[in-house]
């Protein structure tokens, strides 16, 4: 059982003691993508980044000084958004990190496919960019490596957003894939806060490895402030959790 997740924008490189790394699956792939965004000037790659010119002059630096070997970061903990906060990996015990070594595979723009303990860089880089890589866009460039990737895996947890599992989609034909909704339920309708999604895939990430779980029927079991799963609205596809406010 593979679990699916998206990456954040906001990184931040650490030093985390006694944490051995391991490197990326698809180095030379990353390597061609740096070659093309160190080829860019400016105003090219505030519309590859789609930001301000501070965030700019920012990643430009990363780009510049960038290297696969040295200053690394085990990608579980490089990223800072409200998912990363809430699995709060620093707290989990040794079992559950080896948990989500085993089961957990982020997926990027940058890097294809991380596992936790992979050494990585701070970057920038999302799929929607414009940037092309051998005439290629970044959905295409990484496709063949998403299919040789999860060839062997046959289930799978998507906790990933629609920009991120759409990379992948077409990778998981035919494959068992469990997508996971959040849903509040406001008089009669049935809404999606996109604030308290992150939050919950975090906190349902964080369940999944303290429970060690295997079986997508003890996933089922997973409650978060007023959240807890509702059968009518699931079905084989797909586990609804709904708020009823």
């Amino acid at each position: 059982m593979i679990i699916l997740l998206s990456p954040a924008k906001t990184v931040k490189a650490k030093i985390v003691p006694d944490y051995e790394m391991d490197p990326p699956s698809f180095t030379s792939k990353s390597e061609k993508i740096l070659r093309v965004l160190k080829s860019q000037d400016f105003d090219s790659l505030k519309k590859i980044w789609n930001c301000n010119d501070k965030l700019v002059k920012e990643n430009l630096l990363r780009i510049q000084t960038f290297d696969f070997e040295q200053d690394l970061t085990p990608a579980i903990y490089l990223y800072e958004g409200s998912v990363f906060k809430h699995l709060d990996v620093g707290s989990l015990s040794a079992s559950s990190v080896s948990y989500l070594d085993e089961h957990l595979r982020i997926i990027s723009a940058f890097y294809g496919v991380l596992k936790p303990r992979d050494g990585v860089r701070e970057y920038r880089l999302d799929f929607l960019s414009p940037l092309k890589i051998e005439g290629q866009n970044l959905y295409e460039f990484w496709q063949e490596s998403f299919d040789d990737c999860f060839k062997n895996e046959n289930t799978f947890i998507n906790l990933a957003s629609k920009e991120y599992f759409e990379a992948i989609a077409s990778s998981l034909k035919n494959k068992k894939v469990i997508h996971i909704e959040f849903l509040n339920k406001v008089g009669d309708k049935l809404v999606s806060k996109s604030t308290y999604c992150k939050i919950l895939r975090g906190e349902m990430l964080r369940y999944l490895s303290l429970n060690k779980i295997d079986n997508i029927k003890d996933l089922t079991s997973f409650s978060y402030e007023g959240y807890t799963y509702n059968d009518e609205l699931s079905n084989e596809d797909k586990l609804v959790f709904l708020k009823v406010e």
